[in-house]
This record gives C-alpha cells, structure tokens and sequence, in this order.
C-alpha cells in the first residue's frame, strides 16, 4: 500500500462507511485526493466551484466532471460569475463562497466529512502570511487538520510526495498558471519567499511545520482559559450593548473582537493605549460597532440600539416603542404617589400633568440641547455639561431619550426629569413614565 494511503488510514478519522463530500478544483493535489479516497473504497462525492476567472476555468470543470462520469461519482458543481464575487480581496472572498457551497452540499447529501487536498506547503505558507500580518497566535496556527467537519488528511504531506503519487498513477491534472504570477500574496510567498529561504535553510518549511504543530498544542491551553474569560465576561450576549475593560488581557480582547468580526488593523487600534475617548470602529464583515470611552471598551452588537428618528404623541395613558425602549405613560391623581412609585421605582420618571403640554415629542438628544434639572432653581443647563457630571458612558449619551412639549425638555430617559415639571403643593394629577428594554 502507498505511503499516501497510509497517511489517510492511520489518521483513524474517517470510517469506511463514512459518506465524504471531497472538494476538487481539477489541480494535482484535488485531483489526487480524488483518486486516493476512490482507491480507498470510501462512500465519496464531489463538489466544484467555476469561478470564470481564468480561461482555463471551463477546462477544470469539464476534466472534474469527466472523472466523476467515468467512475460514476456524483458530482454537484457551483458556477460563479466574476461580476457575483463582492469587490475587495477577490481570493478571501472566493473562498467563503466555496465554504458556504461545500457546507450546503454536505448538509444536503448527508456526508459526514468535507474533504479538502490541503498539504504542508499550505500551512507553511498560510502561517508566513498570518505572520507578516501580525496576526497573533490563532494566526501561527496556521491551518488546522480538523475543523469542524472539514477534514484535511494531506495536511502533513510534503507536496514532493503528492507530485511523485500524481506521476507513478498517471493522474490527469490542469495547472493553474495564476500560481506563477506572485500578484497574491499567497503566491509571492510560494515562489519568492521560501524558495530564497530554503536556499539557505533547506529545512525550513519542514521546521514550520513543527513549530505549528507545538504552536496548536500550546494554544489548546490557551483555549481553554479563553473560554473560561468569554464566560465570566461576555456572559449575557442577550445585551445588544455591553463594555470590556481596556486593561483586560490583550490576547483574550483580541480573540473576542476577531470572533465579532474585527479585523487585526482595527483591534490594534482598538487595544492601542494612545486611541483616543470617542474613537469608534465598525466589523469589517457586520454591522458591530465599538466605541472607546476612557477605561471602557463599549460593544454595540446591533447598531440599531443607537436611533435617529422623533415620535409626536398625545399626553395620555399609552403604550409606546421608541429605538430600544418600551415606554408606559400613566396618569393618576397625585394622592396615588406613593403606590406608583414602590411599584415602579429606579425605571419611573413623574412630573406635574398641568405642566407640560398636550403634544409631546420623543427625540434622539443634540448638541446644544439645554434644560433644567431636577433641583435647578435659575437658569438652564447643557445637556452635555449633565451627562458629563453623571460620568454617563458614550453608548449611554447616544442612547438617552428626549422627551419635550413645545417648550421645553421634560425629561431624559432613563437618566432625570426637569425642575419645571416639579410635583409640589398644588399638584393635582402626575404623568409618569416607565421605561425598560426588551432583551433579545
């Protein structure tokens, strides 16, 4: 039996009644795999995605198919049109739409295994980019040999060993000249970089490789106590906002924000000491927002939880949804106080009914905004200036309600009531106001 055999056998992964969904571009190494699992008598399929990036595109498609044909293996094939492929990094891009198929199909078909032709020079490569990208531990780890149900069973092969099984059994392969052009980044690491190393260092990709293997090891550790911190520290992700210190760990920060969806650009700056108070970032793949304020990182998971909108209503006994806040008006004469308020407590604000005006409107606050706060006696003040003596995070400025007649500001909710609404002597009937939000 060959050593390549071996290799896949002695992994002990995959069982022989095991239905495998095995991913082949028509290239050597796919095109090998293909005819290793056939030789092996595995339950197999195949699925191809047609980019049409390269002329040679339908070639690859008609020699995978070809293949499947002759030795009668179902084959489900994905094609692409160039102007369907989202602008930016056309090969990241390229490879979460093969992913996404390949995840389809297998949940389709039932396959058990999604088998990709990943080999050394893979990982050796993939580790030297996420290097030169500062890319951090789970970076250097480079590929992994199980993930999920994606398995990759040549990923400690040297190519050498692929090529030399590719010429002995006669296997029918295209090549893809685009690997010879290093406009990738992949590509000038594979025919620039390594090849002037291993000139000097003839054993450098194969020390790569060890150094990932007792990398992944070491950072199994590593996981565990991160899952431990995420528990303890984003325990209640129902929250649409929460806040993280800027003095926690910073491998265990910068985990969480690329889980998010951050990129390592962003989370430098995020976690940099020197950001400044109000500085902001949104995930490149979503629409997570984070906010820093002083010693407080401020996660907005839906930025929807900030608004932009005003709402008119009429004072009265009401239900009302503004942005993120369920609202309850009530009236009631003002010997019923007491009861209202050891009911409502901490999320109730009330005023005198007689004055405030019929139409009330509720609003997102603005600069220049002024009122007066409740035990103001002359004069008026800034609502910035407020919010800034109640030490009020950023998120919670942004997310403060304004509630208004035609004269002036009643209320910010959740935070105080005005002066002028005071309930005193004379008082006959109380509005209230409580105001909560829904988790999700």
């Amino acid at each position: 039996m060959n050593s390549l055999h071996k290799i896949i056998q002695n992994q002990g992964f995959i069982k022989q009644e095991d239905k495998l969904l095995l991913c082949v571009s028509g290239g050597r190494d796919s095109m090998v795999l293909l005819h290793l699992m056939f030789d092996l008598g595995y339950h197999i399929m195949v699925a191809h995605v047609n980019y049409h990036l390269r002329l040679d595109s339908d070639k690859d498609e008609a020699l995978v198919k070809a293949w499947c044909e002759t030795h009668k293996i179902e084959c489900a094939v994905k094609s692409i049109e160039p102007g369907d492929l989202v602008p930016g990094n056309l090969q990241e891009n390229a490879r979460r739409i093969r992913y996404q198929f390949f995840l389809e199909i297998a949940a389709k078909e039932s396959c058990k295994w999604i088998i990709t032709a990943h080999h050394s020079a893979d990982l050796v490569e993939t580790f030297l980019m996420n290097l030169s990208r500062g890319s951090g531990i789970l970076g250097l780890k480079s590929i992994p040999a199980l993930q999920g149900n994606i398995l990759r069973p040549l990923l400690s092969c040297d190519p050498k060993l692929i090529e030399t099984y590719a010429q002995n059994h006669g296997i029918l392969y295209n090549h893809d000249e685009s690997n010879l052009k290093s406009e990738y980044l992949r590509n000038f690491f594979r025919n620039t970089i390594i090849p002037a190393i291993e000139d000097r260092l003839p054993h450098f990709s194969m020390n790569v490789v060890k150094s990932v293997c007792l990398i992944q090891d070491a950072s199994e550790i590593l996981d565990d106590q991160y899952d431990q911190w995420r528990k303890i520290n984003v325990s209640d992700e129902g929250k649409e906002v929460f806040k993280l210190s800027r003095y926690d760990h910073r491998y265990f920060l910068s985990r969480y924000f690329l889980e998010i969806g951050f990129g390592y650009e962003q989370i430098n700056l995020i976690l940099d000491k020197n950001t400044h108070t109000g500085a902001q970032f949104t995930a490149v793949k979503n629409d997570k927002l984070i906010r820093i304020d002083r010693d407080w990182i401020w996660i907005f998971l839906d930025l929807n939880s900030e608004f932009n909108q005003t709402e008119t209503f009429k004072l009265e006994a009401q239900k009302l949804k503004f942005a993120n806040w369920n609202l309850e008006i009530e009236i009631f004469p003002k010997e019923h106080l007491k009861q209202y308020t050891s009911k409502f407590q901490t999320n109730m604000l009330y005023g005198d009914m007689a004055k405030i005006s019929e139409r009330l409107v509720l609003r997102q606050w603005e600069s220049g905004d002024r009122m007066k706060p409740f035990g103001m006696t002359i004069g008026t003040k800034k609502l910035q200036d407020i919010f800034s003596n109640k030490k009020l995070a950023q998120h919670e400025k942004m997310n403060a309600v304004i509630l208004q007649d035609s004269e002036k500001i009643v209320a910010v909710i959740p935070h105080l009531i005005s002066e002028e609404v005071r309930v005193d002597e004379r008082t006959e009937m109380i509005f209230s106001v409580r105001f909560w939000k829904e988790r999700k």
